[in-house]
């Protein structure tokens, strides 16, 4: 049985396929709607998916609320 997909997984999943930043809101809908969290979760769990996104290290935190893949960035743009 494999593990099932982390919210950040989902995150990186759905930004591979993005050609550019995401707001965070944006990013969140969509991971929301991917992992088909139930409404009465969706405020708890968006705080634990802000949290999981700052540590994770594939992700780059940019002006505007706006998230991309470290690995599309330079280093002097963080």
């Amino acid at each position: 049985m494999a593990p099932k997909e982390t919210m950040t997984d989902a995150a990186y999943n759905l930004m591979t396929k993005r050609k550019k930043e995401i707001e965070f809101a944006r990013l969140w809908q969509e991971v929301a709607k991917t992992m088909e969290i139930p409404d009465e979760k969706l405020q708890r769990k968006k705080a634990q998916f802000y949290s999981e996104l700052m540590l994770d290290t594939r992700f780059a935190s940019l002006k505007g609320n706006k998230w991309d893949l470290r690995s599309r960035r330079k280093f002097d743009e963080f």
